[in-house]
């Protein structure tokens, strides 16, 4: 059975035709006399499968999606160590859906490049899994740490130099990043009961490489605390020199405190929302007394209890302890325009911004916003929240700075209004004494009020979607 057609472009003809076999089934797309797709119809679920040559390429709908583990540092401390000797640091990390491609987010947020060895990929379905036994697949840096598609084989060179970091220090550092080239890795069915889907990721880093830093006790605490509900996980480990090339046995630990990847980007199955939040200490969740002081944000709470199988939400809390939202705005800028995120939460004040006016904020919020919505992505802002430093002229221009964000709701923006929920409504206005540390950061009940407040704005973000 033949079906054909013409299109025009650059004042050419070229013929289109579409040819069924009748005795498989199978339906071939051709550009000209060139065959260009061959789609095999299932008779009994309808389902179509399409591939190129020999590579399928089906099923058509995919979404691209993170799951970051980078900025969720800092406690008490920089973002980011120089390691003292070579190490190969090995990383898992759950994802909520399945997925066929992987690809590494890489930072430096030292002031000199540095060379990663080498870097690879597996898929595993028990949390915890050495790697020993899996199949791991190599990492690659054809596009030159650039943005790129998926290919079919793995490329090279299986090494690349870092770039280092943008701007800042201290907590204020807007790291060099690099992405590797897609890595065709397909996930495994759980074995051990979990919900959630699981990469392995090690790479070989020399002495001297600027890694991310994490507190390895809060970091326990964030997902172990959670761990009966959807909440993502992710573990790293340490080993000397390179196990990579050569893959040996490399337990997964809570308590390392490295990373030598900010992340993994998914190709995966199903659509789903992709969220990045940026931000300070009072968006990561610091002052989680109940515990063990561990960071679990309001982002991951909402994250928890809304995502599922069958309708997955992707959530990556980029925020820093300690971090200007000027810097934090920055590293956002990077992710709008780099990243496959479909919404950017950004911050609009706290109290690491010191030395300026808090309506100092606004232009560069303002602009942070119109870049967002201009590439696409939904912009989210975070309400700046009453702070016990405050005189009573700083804390109106706090409150004129909010009433501006919530406008920003009329051309396209969503707003996160924690503020509404933690105030006592004074003059000047405090955080009420209940739902506070010190009255700077939110404790466990004022941190569950605020999930309520993502909650609201995730789902109608997830619905729109």
């Amino acid at each position: 059975m033949l079906r054909h057609a013409t299109y025009k472009r650059n004042e050419k003809d070229f013929a289109t035709k579409v040819i069924e076999d009748d005795s498989t089934g199978d339906v071939t797309l051709y550009v000209g006399d060139n065959p260009v797709a061959t789609a095999d119809v299932d008779g009994v679920s309808g389902g179509v499968e399409i591939y190129a040559g020999t590579q399928k390429l089906g099923p058509m709908k995919r979404r691209i999606a993170r799951s970051l583990i980078g900025s969720r540092s800092v406690f008490h401390g920089a973002g980011f160590t120089a390691i003292g000797a070579a190490y190969t640091i090995a990383h898992e990390i759950e994802a909520p859906a399945p997925f066929d491609f992987v690809r590494a987010i890489i930072s430096n947020g030292g002031a000199s490049a540095y060379t990663l060895g080498n870097i690879k990929f597996a898929s595993a379905a028990n949390f915890g899994d050495d790697g020993a036994a899996l199949t791991w697949v190599q990492g690659s840096f054809s596009a030159n740490g650039l943005k790129s598609m998926p290919p079919a084989t793995a490329q090279t060179p299986t090494s690349f130099s870092i770039p280092a970091k943008q701007s800042g220090s201290g907590s204020n550092v807007v790291p060099g990043i690099a992405l590797s080239d897609w890595a065709q890795v397909s996930s495994l069915d759980r074995a051990d009961g979990g919900k959630n889907h699981i990469i392995q990721c090690r790479v070989a880093l020399p002495s001297g490489a600027n890694v991310i830093s994490v507190s390895g006790a809060n970091e326990a605490a964030v997902f172990d605390a959670q761990a009966a509900a959807y909440c993502l996980r992710f573990r790293s480990s340490l080993a000397a020199g390179d196990n990579v090339t050569t893959i040996a046995a490399q337990a997964a630990i809570a308590s390392n405190g490295w990373f030598g990847i900010q992340g993994i980007e998914f190709l995966h199955r199903s659509a789903a929302v992709q969220i990045s939040e940026f931000g300070d200490s009072t968006q990561r969740g610091q002052g989680w007394t109940d515990q063990n002081t561990g960071h679990v944000s309001p982002g991951f709470l909402a994250q928890a209890s809304m995502s599922s199988q069958s309708n997955p939400l992707f959530y990556a809390n980029h925020c820093v302890s300690g971090q200007t939202s000027a810097a934090s705005r920055a590293t956002a800028k990077w992710h709008i325009t780099n990243a496959n995120i479909d919404v950017a939460v950004i911050p609009s004040w706290s109290a690491n911004d010191t030395g300026s006016a808090i309506l100092s904020q606004w232009p560069d919020i303002l602009a942070t916003v119109n870049y967002a919505l201009s590439l696409g992505v939904i912009p989210v802002v975070v309400s700046a929240l009453p702070e016990y430093t405050l005189t009573l002229a700083q804390d109106n221009e706090r409150k004129t700075l909010n009433a501006r964000l919530l406008a920003l709701r009329t051309i396209g923006a969503l707003v996160i209004d924690r503020d509404s929920v933690i105030t006592d409504n004074g003059a000047p206005a405090r955080q009420i004494a209940a739902l506070t540390n010190e009255g700077r950061h939110p404790n466990a009940a004022g941190y569950q009020l605020i999930k309520n407040q993502y909650i609201d704005v995730f789902g109608q973000i997830q619905a729109a979607a």
